[in-house]
């Protein structure tokens, strides 16, 4: 596959900016949804729930990376009706589903952690869960009904128990093999943390198929093969190798500056140092951080943008992009080498507006700056 220079489509372009307008819609909904959720279900159990490290993405259903696939699922389905007509899933671990059930059925402490221990779906369990998730498919239609360009209702159809969500053939059967948009969560009851609420919507259920095809189709219409050509004929920059866990820490890599607008996260020290300079040179300020801080911990009012600089396109350094992109509405830039479109196109499935390739040259990261910085503070 022939790589491609830094291009991703911006968006200036008309189509992309309609999709991307609508997908910031569909998450200021689904955002709206969560939050009652956590008061609604809060207040039926007594005790304060929240829906916390949310992430949103779009996904086929065999590639999304469940956290917790090899524990046993309880997956609710959730068919749509109205203007538009599908079939939506909840999918959260057997023992948090027990638990919130067991709470709504009074169970004492003892009880609770005896049936949750026991990992045992027996009937009166189901139907106070059942109840729940009835709830939720209120809440959604509700919420859909005044915010959604089109009329829907979302209807509990009724749930499995699925063994292990990577292994039991049965999960083939309960989600249909689509492209998803999939919003993740991790639930907390009181104080406690527990696991990860996964919500799947099939893209044209959310009118989020074009999303990845304006993409693609702005790709392959922006005539760059010529740009493509030259750059497959680049011989690759030998990079000298510093063990990164001793420079990229927030400890000890120079973020001495009293204001933060950039973010540079990622595992490419050489790299990270070249754009910080260049920031520097312009008047950002900069703090760097590994794959492994908490970025949460790190985003502010006064971020202007983000960079992930990765020495590889993986599920690390994207994963990163999701927790961002969950996390505020920040221009996300992805520093790497070995851009191809089908990785470029994945990038932007998890939050990406913009690329870089790297080893990039100073002239390259000017115009990425003015690209993604001036142009935006303009």
């Amino acid at each position: 596959m022939t790589e491609t220079s830094g291009f991703v489509p911006k968006l200036e372009d008309a189509s992309l900016f309609k999709v991307e307008k609508h997908k910031n819609k569909v998450e200021g909904i689904l955002c709206a949804c969560r939050e009652r959720i956590a008061d609604e279900v809060g207040a039926l159990l007594g005790i304060n729930v929240q829906l916390v490290h949310l992430e949103d993405r779009v996904a086929g259903r065999d590639d999304f990376n469940f956290k917790e696939g090899s524990c046993s699922q309880i997956i609710a389905n959730l068919d749509v009706v109205g203007e538009i007509e599908g079939r939506s899933f909840l999918s959260i671990n057997l023992k948090d589903s027990i638990l919130i059930a067991g709470r709504l059925m009074l169970f004492s402490d003892s009880e609770l952690r005896a049936v949750v221990d026991g990992e045992d779906f027996k009937p009166d369990i189901e139907d106070a869960y059942g109840e729940i998730i009835n709830i939720i498919a209120r809440i959604f239609t509700a919420v859909f009904e005044n915010e959604y360009t089109k009329q829907i209702r979302f209807i509990k159809v009724g749930f499995q128990q699925v063994a292990s969500i990577t292994m039991d053939p049965f999960y083939d059967r309960t989600i249909v093999d689509l492209e998803y948009y999939v919003s993740s969560m991790r639930l907390v009851l009181g104080e406690n943390e527990f696991g990860i609420i996964h919500l799947f919507f099939p893209v044209d259920l959310l009118l989020l198929e074009n999303f990845v095809e304006t993409v693609a189709d702005a790709i392959e219409t922006t005539g760059t093969q010529q740009v493509m050509a030259e750059q497959s004929a680049i011989k690759p920059v030998e990079k000298e190798t510093t063990n990164v866990n001793d420079i990229l820490t927030v400890e000890n890599y120079n973020n001495s500056s009293e204001h933060n607008d950039i973010l540079l996260i990622g595992d490419d020290e050489v790299e990270v140092a070249k754009l910080k300079n260049v920031l520097g040179i312009r008047g950002y300020g900069v703090r760097v951080l590994s794959f492994k801080d908490n970025v949460y911990d790190f985003i502010s009012g006064e971020l202007k943008a983000v960079y992930l600089v990765t020495r590889e396109i993986d599920e690390q350094a994207l994963g990163v992009a999701i927790k961002v992109n969950s996390a505020c509405s920040l221009p996300i830039i992805v520093a790497a080498p070995g851009w191809t479109r089908e990785k470029v196109i994945k990038a932007v499935k998890y939050g990406a507006k913009d690329i870089l390739l790297t080893p990039a040259a100073v002239e390259d990261i000017e115009e990425n700056i003015a690209n993604n910085l001036t142009k935006f503070a303009a």
